[in-house]
């Protein structure tokens, strides 16, 4: 068993390129059997190396004989420790569903702080393939798309797992074999947490139909990382063809994406990490032959159904903006993302290439103060040569306006509530200059990239 152990170790270390001769490790211990286990086979590479032990202090005493193994071995097998002591107040004042993850995240954020600082270049940690196998099964369970495919890399970054080719029980002999001591906490096995549940009922169950299951693991999840990498390669030759994005906006051709038989692939590449849940991705995949308008949110973002288009924005930039009122001219005015500038003119003939976003209106008929808004439903104006009132959301549309462009469409009012201009699309009759108009305002749009 131990030169067994001890020989998958190294072809993992080998195979994966997890580190070389010339690399200082920081070798992240608790306690637990795992790292007892990792930090026992780096000390045998005689490679520089330093052990990393956070004291939460959650376990009060259970936490202060973890901090004493850990020194006694520190000193048996002479090699640097270092030990961080966290404010406890961060952890205590975390929900209590997300107190691993907070843990974590301190312990994380603790060795990129002494990798940084040096001479470190690598943080090792006793992931094993029993995680692995926990790890795919709560993607699953969860409901994430391509669960199989989600899985613990080798390395990540400037942090590398050895084990994760070895099994929990494997790990266990080895202990034994080498009368190694290590300690238990029992928050893994107890407690509501998902991966505890797994791991102590799940995994069990599992295993009596696959006794060797843990074993199988590794080969599947590097079976998995070539083929999920090799989708991803392709889907990037394919997607410049199919998605427009930005920081704040997307746009996916779903009527390409009809064409080929890997479209939930796609549609999952890129709208899972933006916070759509599976459920609403087959709906959007559904909605391809469905009428335009249908609307998806998650968390951050807003996607639209449009004309065999899905279009998306980030939330923070389809928030209506907030009426403003002008007093009088001259006046620079800023609604949403429209700067407005009206300036009050005496001769008609002095103004040329009027426009949408160039409007000259009588300034003797407006009712003052003005109002820029968004328009709202039951919004009518008279358009421009026309007797007749027309329904703003008509005008919209009749235009192919899509969902964002409604949302962000403003109207100029007067304080009569008359509506003088659906703002970059049509002047209303009323306020148009006629023969007999002595005063005139010039009123010119501008949305800046």
């Amino acid at each position: 068993m131990i030169r067994k152990v001890e020989q998958q170790f190294r072809d993992t270390v080998r195979l994966n390129g997890l580190w070389g001769p010339k690399d200082h490790l920081l070798v992240g211990i608790s306690g637990g059997p795992d790292s007892v286990a990792l930090a026992f086979l780096v000390v045998q590479t005689g490679l520089p190396a330093t052990l990393a032990h956070v004291q939460y202090g959650l376990r009060g005493l259970e936490s202060d004989k973890d901090e004493e193994l850990v020194r006694t071995l520190a000193r048996e097998w002479e090699i640097p420790l270092l030990v961080f002591r966290p404010d406890p107040t961060l952890l205590k004042s975390a929900p209590k569903a997300a107190l691993q993850k907070e843990a974590r995240r301190i312990r994380y954020q603790w060795w990129d702080i002494l990798v940084q600082a040096g001479p470190f270049t690598r943080v090792l940690t006793g992931h094993h393939a029993d995680d692995q196998l926990e790890t795919m099964l709560v993607y699953l369970l969860r409901g994430h798309p391509g669960a199989w495919t989600r899985h613990i890399s080798y390395r990540n970054g400037n942090i590398a797992r050895p084990l994760l080719d070895i099994p929990r029980e494997s790990i266990i002999r080895y202990l034994h074999a080498c009368h190694l001591p290590w300690r238990e906490d029992q928050s893994n096995q107890d407690g509501p947490y998902l991966r505890n549940r797994i791991r102590q009922e799940v995994v069990p169950a599992l295993k009596k139909i696959q006794p060797h299951l843990s074993e199988l693991v590794p080969a599947q999840a590097a079976w998995v990382a070539h083929m999920s990498a090799a989708a991803h390669e392709a889907l990037v030759q394919w997607e410049s063809q199919a998605m427009q994005s930005s920081e704040d906006e997307l746009l996916i051709d779903l009527r390409m994406l009809r064409e080929v038989p890997w479209a939930g692939f796609a549609l999952y590449s890129w709208l899972y990490p933006l916070g759509f849940h599976p459920r609403q991705i087959q709906q959007i995949l559904a909605s391809e032959s469905r009428k335009t308008g249908q609307v998806f949110t998650s968390p951050d973002w807003v996607l639209a159904h449009d004309r065999g288009r899905l279009i998306g924005k980030r939330r923070t930039t389809v928030l209506p903006p907030e009426p403003v009122t002008i007093a009088a001219f001259p006046a620079t005015i800023r609604c949403g993302a429209t700067i407005l500038h009206f300036l009050p003119c005496t001769d008609a003939r002095e103004v040329q290439g009027l426009s949408s976003s160039t409007l000259l209106m009588d300034a003797d008929v407006l009712a003052m103060p003005l109002t820029v808004r968004p328009w709202a439903p039951g919004d009518r104006f008279v358009p421009l040569g026309m007797t007749g009132h027309k329904k703003v959301k008509d005008l919209l549309i009749q235009r192919k306006k899509n969902v964002f462009e409604k949302q962000s469409t403003l109207v100029l009012t007067g304080s009569d509530g008359t509506l003088y201009a659906v703002l970059g699309e049509q002047m209303s009759d009323t306020a148009k200059v006629r023969p007999g108009s002595k005063s005139f305002v010039l009123l010119t749009l501008t949305c800046p990239s």
